[in-house]
């Protein structure tokens, strides 16, 4: 632009020299005198130069098959605040075919902390050049290694990343691999029941651990940095659900203010990271900006989830220290803000693209405190990740109630929440949980489990808009073990009312009584029949073992309304059953079926359409208690032929 501005003046130079010879015309000359001093405005000349952002990278490469060991270059990476440094690099190998079509560049690098530290988590996507080129991205490490010694991703598998769809994805879907395509998987349903325990995911990541053989090849770790965590006890058991998908839970910093936005300038070299939690709770995975053209950036050198089209926070970094480690260096570092979005996570890399900022699930939890009378409000935002979201969720409650709860000794809470969903009808639910001790996991358990029923469905894509979890709180037990419970007699009348006499022991106090009633059908056949008292554990169980059928559901409407049916903690539920088989036909129950309408649908059972029932419910009661309810017993009895009314 300055050579074109130049020619300018000169012709205007030229133009006013020959009025000035001619005519001698002074407007003329104080015309070009304004278009001179305009134009050394424009250029800076004589005045100083104004700082430039540098410029975009422009993309230069050279191909594995062009590199040779021995040559040596420089590679580039953030090691203090938000400056890009060179560090030494020297080319040792290439492993040919390291993935199907594909190579892997095997360095040592050195100068700067790597002197000490090794290669460092948080360098993946660092751009190693040779002769000016890039030739792609620090990406691989080993354990306990005596030099610094890595992989490097070759760009010519991450530049296509660049050509892929960068629009926001219409659908973040995910299948779970135990998911039917005839309906939802109903032995699957049942065991999530269980998944959220005191070390939850422990059997969720039973087959997806890495293999940690120190002399094997592996991803560099992403630092996880989380900010605002409270206990250091929770890092273990969120290192352990997190530690398959290559991340190392690190605990630092939220926003860098002392690294103004409006500086910052993203290129070859920057730290950039993905924010999955925002908010009260902060937490990112941290890596290296490969190379930017334009617009959109590619990083990293390998995925991060492996998920394809995605729509992620990108933010850039600021690195606050090094942090030397015999088993693997690390960066600490922190957010500066969010910057665009990931777009795509694919095997060599992610890529994104700056300026947009995608949407992240809102989520809202208020504890109050009984006792104290002390009520608080916290306020994240999750990112959509499907089959993650769900975990994410799960840290974030886990951390919120520990740092503001005790964790161990006497708890009681009343839990309530809605999931406000896109489309689809809200799902809310209460309950009610006590113990001695995990009452983070507890709280956490059930909401978190729903939300990853919707992340796992088979039949739509659910677009969570909001999430929002209350919670009463004290420190007291409110549990509850039924003892005993009888009937009077054994036979009963069709209409008849049926008194039940229970004897349950609240916690290290002396037993106590309750009785209920039960009003009969009118139409209720003669013959015998069985009742049920149990707490939500054994009841769910209990259906479970009679009817796994019914836990399939055959659309989306009617998944959603199952996850709104659910037994809650203190819920005490008493059922009949008459010992006679009934058809669960599409999820539904029917009993006391006519003999010539199941024999139609009886048949049906093969082809999956419909199943049958061990045994038919005839009546169910659900009483609502202030008590974490256990406990479980079964009553048989008879209905006679006679009604109350004689016939």
């Amino acid at each position: 632009m300055h050579d074109r501005i130049w020619f300018v003046i000169w012709l205007s130079l030229l133009e006013i020299k020959t009025h000035q010879e001619g005519a001698g015309d002074l407007k003329f000359y104080k015309f070009f005198i304004f278009i001179f001093l305009l134009c050394l405005f424009m250029t800076g000349y004589p005045m100083v130069e104004a700082e430039q952002k540098p410029a975009v990278n422009e993309v230069s490469i050279l191909k594995v098959d062009d590199l040779k060991p021995g040559m040596t270059g420089i590679g580039k990476t953030v090691f203090q605040g938000t400056k890009v440094e060179e560090f030494d690099v020297e080319i040792l190998g290439i492993l040919k075919q390291n993935m199907p079509k594909s190579a892997m560049i095997l360095i040592k690098v050195s100068g700067g902390p790597l002197e000490k530290a090794g290669v460092i988590a948080g360098m993946s996507g660092s751009p190693i050049f040779i002769d000016g080129k890039i030739i792609g991205a620090l990406a691989y490490g080993w354990w306990f290694t005596k030099e610094a010694i890595a992989g490097v991703t070759p760009i010519e598998d991450m530049l296509p990343l660049l050509d892929m769809d960068f629009s926001v994805p219409e659908t973040l879907d995910i299948i779970s691999p135990d998911s039917f395509s005839s309906g939802h998987n109903a032995e699957s349903a049942y065991q999530s029941f269980q998944l959220f325990q005191k070390d939850p995911f422990a059997d969720y990541f039973n087959n997806n651990k890495i293999d940690m053989a120190y002399s094997n090849m592996r991803f560099l770790p992403m630092p996880l940095v989380i900010s605002g965590i409270h206990s250091p006890d929770l890092m273990p058991v969120w290192q352990k659900a997190v530690e398959p998908f290559g991340f190392n839970i690190i605990q630092g910093g939220n926003i860098d203010e002392s690294a103004p936005a409006s500086e910052l300038v993203l290129e070859s070299g920057s730290a950039v990271g993905v924010q999955l939690i925002g908010g009260d709770l902060d937490m990112k995975a941290m890596g290296t900006l490969t190379q930017r053209i334009g617009d959109k950036i590619i990083a990293f050198g390998h995925s991060m989830f492996d998920m394809g089209h995605v729509d992620l926070p990108m933010v850039s970094g600021s690195i606050q220290a090094i942090m030397p480690s015999m088993l693997s260096s690390f960066k600490m570092g922190s957010t500066v803000q969010v910057v665009g979005s990931i777009r795509q996570d694919r095997a060599h890399g992610v890529a994104g693209i700056l300026g947009s900022s995608p949407f992240m699930i809102p989520f809202t939890m208020n504890i109050q405190s009984l006792g104290n009378e002390r009520s608080e409000a916290f306020n994240f935002k999750i990112a959509r990740v499907p089959g993650f979201t769900s975990l994410f969720l799960f840290f974030t409650i886990t951390d919120t109630v520990w740092s503001h709860q005790k964790s161990y000794g006497q708890f009681y809470a009343k839990l309530t929440w809605n999931v406000d969903l896109e489309g689809l009808p809200p799902i809310k639910s209460n309950n009610l949980i006590s113990g001695l001790d995990g009452i983070e996991f507890a709280s956490a358990k059930n909401l978190v489990n729903i939300i990853h029923q919707l992340e796992m469905n088979p039949f739509q894509t659910i677009s969570i808009k909001s999430i929002e979890l209350n919670m009463i709180v004290a420190e007291k037990i409110q549990e509850v073990q039924l003892e005993t419970a009888r009937l009077l007699k054994t036979e009963y009348r069709p209409g008849e009312n049926m008194d039940i006499y229970m004897q349950y022991r609240p916690y290290k106090q002396t037993p106590k009584k309750f009785t209920t009633q039960i009003s009969l059908p009118e139409d209720i056949n003669p013959g015998n029949y069985e009742l049920t008292i149990s707490d939500a554990s054994k009841a769910r169980m209990n259906n479970f073992k009679r009817a796994p059928s019914l836990y399939d559901a055959e659309n989306i409407n009617q998944f959603i309304e199952k996850l709104n049916d659910t037994y809650a903690e203190n819920q005490l539920i008493l059922e009949i059953w008459e010992n006679k088989t009934g058809l669960a036909i599409q999820g539904t129950e029917f009993s006391r079926i006519p003999g010539s309408i199941f024999q139609v649908y009886g048949s049906a059972t093969q082809s999956g359409l419909a199943s049958k029932l061990k045994k038919s419910l005839i009546l169910r009661k659900i009483i609502d208690t202030n008590y974490e309810i256990s406990g479980f017993e079964i009553i048989p009895f008879t209905i006679s032929s006679i009604n109350l009314h004689g016939r």
